[in-house]
């Protein structure tokens, strides 16, 4: 008798372990979701099919690209050089202002980025026709 007043009890653990189980379950795939989903955003989704049209970060780095000129010399370039430039645009994708957030350490690599930012003079608006008022792009040579 003394084992049927446990039992109960017994059940009710049981039972909740396993909807805690059910509930972290549901964190994991929404966590995962939402991972795939910033990561397609940004072009770098492995599981994503190719489509024919780019991403919109593909669509930047496509505007921008052309206009970099930058002479290597191996002698003074470290294989980690990034600049990151803070970019504000207006809603049609017109380049009002930039500034570097982060230097390499090469100025001529620094200054190529600033004169590539400036012939570019517009980016690619997204799907909805407008271009985001802030943009923090990196630029690395290679």
């Amino acid at each position: 008798m003394k084992y049927l007043t446990k039992l109960p009890i017994i059940i009710v653990l049981i039972t909740s372990c396993f909807v805690w189980a059910n509930e972290e379950e549901r964190v994991r795939e929404i966590r995962d979701r939402n991972l795939k989903r910033m990561q397609e955003m940004v072009g770098q989704g492995n599981n994503t099919p190719k489509s024919d049209s780019p991403s919109y970060a593909e669509q930047i780095r496509n505007a921008i690209k052309p206009n970099i000129t930058f002479k290597i010399n191996p002698k003074d370039l470290k294989p980690n050089l990034r600049t990151t430039v803070l970019v504000e645009v207006e809603e049609d994708g017109l380049i009002k202002t930039r500034k570097i957030v982060t230097s390499s350490g090469n100025i001529d690599w620094d200054n190529s980025v600033m004169r590539a930012l400036d012939k570019t003079q517009r980016i690619p608006t997204d799907t909805n026709g407008k271009a985001p008022p802030k943009l923090e792009i990196s630029f690395m040579p290679f």
